[in-house]
Order: C-alpha cells, then structure tokens, then sequence
C-alpha cells in the first residue's frame, strides 16, 4: 500500500508476518484493498481484531490501512497497540514510523524507524521509513544514505528508487535523479507519479523539452491529475509558450478550482500574454482562495494595464493591509495616485516607501515628479538629486534635474545638466529637447531650432520634438516650416489640443484664417478650459469679421482666466467694431487695471474714446499707446485721427507719415487722413 508523503516521498506500508490465525484476515484485506474496496479491506480488519484482540499483526495491518485512507492519526493508534503487543517486531516499529511521518511529527518517526533497524537492519522499509524522516526535517543529504540502501534492498521496488531520485533531485543532483527516477519508471511504466517527479528534476537541470514529454507521458496516464497540468503550464511558460502554458494551466484550474496556486500561475502567464481581462479574473479567485499581498500587487499591476487606477490603487491598499512594510506597495501607490492628480497623497505614499527603504531610487524619482507637478521645483530637485546619488550616471534623472532647474529660473545650470544628460546617452533625444527649450526662452531661437532639430532626427516619432520645432520655426518667422512640423505632431497624437492650437497660430500668419478656425476648433473640445485657444479663437473670428462670435470666444476665455489684460484688450476692440463703445472702454479700463503699461489697451481705449467723440481723451489714450510701443502703427494712425478731428491737421499728416513708415500701406495719398478710429 503505497502512501504520498508531503514533499512527494511515497511510503510502502512494510508487510506484516502474519500469524497463522490472522493470516486469512490479513490476506483477505489485502486483497480488497488492491480491488479499490477500501471500506471492505478496514471492514476484513477490524473484524479479524474482534476475533483476535492480542494479534500485533492484526493491528499492523489495520494501521496500514487507516493510514493508505488518509487517518493518521487513527493509523498510529493501531500501529501504537501493535508495538505493544509485538515490540520485537522491526514491521510494527517502521509502520508506526511511517504513520508519525504522516503527521508531521518526524523526530519520533526517525526513532522509529532507527527501532526498526535495530531489530532488522535488512529490513527495506525501514531504511525507506528512516530516509522520509531525515527529508522531511531537510537533511537530504543523510536521507540519502537510507534512500540507497532501500533500493538495494528492494532492486524491484520501484518506489525505492523514486524516492532515492526525490533526494538526489533536492541536493540539486539532477542527473543522477533523472537516473534514478528512469529505474523507477522502468520498474512500473504505468505510474505517472515518477513522471512528474523526473520532469521537475530535468526542468531544474536545464532541460525543458524533456520534462515537458515526461509530463505529457504522466498526463495520458492520469489525465485527471491537475498537479500535472500545473507543471506542465509552468514549463511551457518557460519555454515561452504562452498560449499553451495559458491551456495548460486553465485545465488544471478548473480541475483543481480550490487551488490559488493554479490560479496564480495562470493570472501570471495571461500577465505576460497582456491578457488583462482574464487575469484579472483568475486573481479575483487567487484573492478569494488566498488573499495574499503579492495577489493584490499582481491586481494592481493588471488594473493599472487597464486603465483601471482607482481599482489598481483599492487593490494596493489591500496589499498594504496584508503587509504594510512592504515599500514597493508603498512605492506602486504613489505612481497610482500621481497619475490621477492626487499629489498631496501621492507624497504620502512616496515618504512611507522611502522611510521603508531609503536607498530606492525610484522612489526619490517618483517623489521628485510629484514635487515638481505640485510647484514645488526647489523640494524636486533635491529629491532629483538623492536619486542620482543612488544611481549615478541614470540619463533620466539628469534630465529631470534640467526640466526642475528650468522651473526655477536657474537656465545655466539646467544648460550643464541636460549637457550631461547627453553624454551618459548620446542616442536619447532627451536632453536635445531640454537644451532646446531652455535656449528658446532665452530668445536664441536659431540654437533652439539646431537643438530641435537634433531631437527629431534621434527620435522621428517623438511628437514634442516636432511641436517644440514647429515653434521655434514660428519664433524665426518660417509660419510654412512651422505648419509643416504641426502637422507631423497632430499624425502621431491627434487628440493634443496644443497642435492644434499652434496649428491656427501658422495657419492665421500664412493669411488661412479660415482653416485656422478649423484647426481651433479642433482644439477647442479636447481642453475647455485652456483659456489661449479661445483667445485665439477670438481673435481669428475678429480677422474674419465675425464680431458677436468673436466676442462669445473672448468673455469663455475671460470666465476661465480673468486676469489677462490682452484678453479684456481684444474684447475692447471687438466691442468698438460692435459699436458698443461703452463697454469698450470699461473693458479697456479693466485692462489697464491688470497691466498700466498695456499699449494694446490704451490704443483701443483710444478708438473707443474717438468713436464716442471724445476726441481729445482719444488723443491722450493713442499717445499713451505710442510711447509705450512707437512700432504700433495703428496706434500712430489712431493719432493722426484724433489730431485731424481736432483741427490740429500738422500734427495730424506728421502723425499719418510715422505711421506710413511702419506700415507703407498706409502712406498719405491725399487729405484729409481715413475717416473712422482704427482699432
């Protein structure tokens, strides 16, 4: 009778001598038990114990047969009165090792079993009995002494020899435990547990494509076996087969649905295959048989594929209740929480994983983006620099440390860490961009181009190379190079609204005003609540006349940031085309309130003042504008008016001549100068 150990050990229950009055009783067990009646073989027993109360071979056999129907401890109760009644006899001392093996309790299994030797030192199952015991307690390499000695004993015994392989196999000798396993096979070809057992031994020696035919052979000898599947799953996962290993691994679920480790697996191998829909489903059950941290992490990690942050952050703090020192949780939540704009929590998180483990770059990194997106670029920094402490020479971190020095102002040193950046990666695109950006605001706009351009030759599809291109390109003037780049940026991410923003921009200086509406129309939905693109809406609607649009985009723009003063400019101006001059110039005035020194809002108070009449204001307000910005023509043109509409009609041609010398479309062809305040 053979019983399965934890570990794989399997025991053969050692043949009892029979007496001559229990011999009948104990055949006869036997013979039921081999037929698969296990009632009947307990049933045969017992009654050949009521028969004969002293017989210590009568209690051996029952042990034996308690302990092959999983009753351990019942199985030792017997073994314990068959030692007492027979104590010279090495078959009861083994079996009751083998039944105190069963329940854990290995010290006094090995004491047992040494008793057995003792009195038989020839006896197999002793030498097997005394093996289990040292394996169990870890000491494999004792077992093997035991182990040998069995299959010595017992050349056709193929359990022997499997569970001299399980020894050989657990001191990392594999070859000699696929050796020893092949006996084992050879002995009884039609047990598929030596299969498995030499399948994990070839696995762990390197040799997949072997253990996978071991499993298959023990698969169509026990097909219902779902450990076999398992194993089989794993190795295929190895193998890189997914799909396979995902089949394999399903079938073992569903005959094992109580088993997490089956479920786990499987969650693992759709993982990998970016399945995440069914391996969110097969963690759900991993979670509901056994809830462990690394369970929840591995929710997290599929959610987040999802898109699913809110769950994936429910599933960290699950992880974090399960183990709440564990600082990659920590770690993970703060990404989570960063990514939906919940930076104050997200630094939480970030300060508990690095009080957990203070040498984890990541988590200075991550930190350092949360301070940055905070506006808090000083904390950034210093955060950028811990990181780069730990991880010297990381091309990314020199990257992040320019972009928090470009936030405070601090150009030249942004300027040294982009420059290293660039050394420690000369084929990253990155630290191009970072130069790039920094020289545009410094007003070099030709180095920016060079440095742009740089960027988008290392990195062709990197849609903020191109846009930062495109501006640069508009900064220098080329509206035609600009749209081009534009457009290449709205190919690769058609949903930015700032492309297309900028696309109206180059369209409105190419003179396409029209299709510059367009492009801001496309940009209008995709950020409501950026208050430039209906400035420029608003503007481009004024260029095609349309003036009560124009006016709608400007008061949105104004709801969203009423602290532009060109903004309440250009609404003045638009109201004056409007004939609302009132409203014009209390829009002006609100301007002028923002920002004193706003040309555009003292020429178009300007315009307002003359339309209503009040000629000599209007000259005061255009006077203003000029000295603010003597390359305003229109402000100039705006002066002559008033000067010719108060009879002053010298200063008037003077002031329509230093317009015409700004703007030749405007020089004097007759007199008296246009009729109408210009805008």
């Amino acid at each position: 009778m053979e019983v399965v150990l934890p570990g794989g050990a399997v025991a053969t229950s050692p043949v009892s001598a029979a007496s001559d009055g229990s011999g009948p009783h104990i055949r006869k067990s036997e013979s039921l038990f081999r037929a698969g009646d296990r009632a009947g073989a307990l049933a045969a027993i017992e009654e050949g114990a009521a028969e004969l109360p002293g017989d210590a071979s009568v209690r051996s056999q029952m042990g034996r047969v308690l302990l092959a129907l999983g009753r351990p401890a019942d199985a030792l109760a017997a073994s314990d009165r068959a030692v007492s009644l027979g104590p010279d006899r090495a078959d009861a001392h083994a079996a009751r090792s083998m039944c105190l093996a069963a329940m854990g309790r290995h010290g006094e299994a090995l004491a047992s079993a040494d008793a057995a030797l003792a009195l038989d030192p020839r006896l197999a199952e002793a030498h097997t009995c005394r093996g289990l015991a040292l394996s169990a307690m870890g000491r494999h390499g004792e077992a093997l002494g035991p182990f040998s000695r069995a299959a010595e004993l017992g050349p056709g015994e193929a359990t022997a020899h499997a569970n001299l392989g399980l020894a050989l196999h657990a001191l990392d000798r594999h070859g000699a435990a696929s050796a020893a396993l092949g006996n084992a096979i050879r002995l009884d070809p039609k047990n598929p547990r030596p299969y498995r057992m030499r399948a994990s031994a070839r696995r762990d020696a390197g040799a997949p494509g072997e253990a996978l035919q071991d499993l298959r052979r023990a698969a169509e000898l026990d097909g219902d076996d779902a450990s076999t599947h398992l194993e089989m799953g794993s190795v295929l996962a190895g193998l890189g087969r997914g799909e396979e290993a995902e089949a394999a691994l399903g079938r073992a679920a569903e005959m094992a649905p109580g088993s997490a480790e089956a479920h786990r697996r499987r969650a693992i191998v759709l993982l990998d295959l970016g399945r995440y829909g069914d391996a969110i489903e097969a963690l759900d059950r991993e979670v509901a048989l056994a809830p462990t941290h690394e369970a929840h992490m591995r929710r997290a990690q599929a959610l987040e594929r999802m898109g699913h942050l809110e769950e994936a952050t429910a599933a960290l703090d699950c992880a974090i209740a399960l183990n709440a020192h564990a600082s990659r949780a920590h770690l993970k939540r703060g990404i989570m929480l960063r990514r939906l704009g919940r930076h104050a929590e997200a630094l939480d998180s970030m300060d508990r994983a690095l009080e957990l483990d203070p040498g984890m770059p990541g988590g200075h990194l991550v930190r350092a983006y949360a301070l940055a997106e905070t506006g808090r670029p000083a904390e950034a920094l210093e955060s950028f620099r811990r990181a780069e402490k730990l991880e010297p020479g990381w091309p990314g971190i020199r990257l992040s440390m320019g972009k928090a020095l470009y936030d405070l102002g601090r150009d030249d040193e942004a300027l040294a860490e982009f420059a290293r950046a660039g050394e420690a990666d000369p084929a990253g695109a990155g630290a191009h961009l970072g130069r790039a950006v920094v020289m545009r605001r410094q007003g070099h706009h030709g180095e920016a181009r060079d440095s742009f351009e740089r960027a988008v030759e290392l990195a062709p599809r990197n849609a903020r190379a191109h846009l930062g291109l495109g501006q640069a390109l508009m900064d220098l003037g080329d509206a035609e190079g600009a749209l081009a780049e534009f457009d290449r940026v709205a190919e690769l991410d058609p949903d930015d609204a700032l492309v297309h923003q900028c696309r109206g921009q180059a369209l409105s200086a190419l003179g396409r005003d029209e299709e510059a509406l367009e492009a801001l129309e496309r940009a209008a939905p995709l950020d409501r609540d950026w208050h430039e693109i209906h400035v420029c809406r608003g503007a481009t609607l004024a260029r095609l006349g349309r003036f009560a649009e124009a006016l709608d985009a400007l008061e949105w723009a104004i709801r969203i940031n009423p602290y532009r003063a060109a903004c309440h400019a250009m609404r003045g101006a638009v109201l004056v085309q409007l004939g609302r001059d009132a409203e014009a110039l209390d829009s002006c005035d609100h301007a002028l309130g923002i920002e004193p020194a706003s040309a555009g809002a003292h020429r178009t108070r300007g315009a307002a003042l003359s339309a209503m009449g009040r000629h000599a204001e209007a000259l005061e307000a255009y006077g203003r504008a000029v000295a603010l910005d003597r390359g305003d023509a229109t402000a100039h043109l705006g002066r002559c008016h008033a000067l010719g509409a108060l009879g002053r009609a010298d200063e008037a041609r003077d002031a329509l001549e230093a317009a015409a010398r700004l703007d030749p479309g405007l020089a004097p062809q007759g007199w008296p100068p246009p009729a109408g305040p210009p805008a």
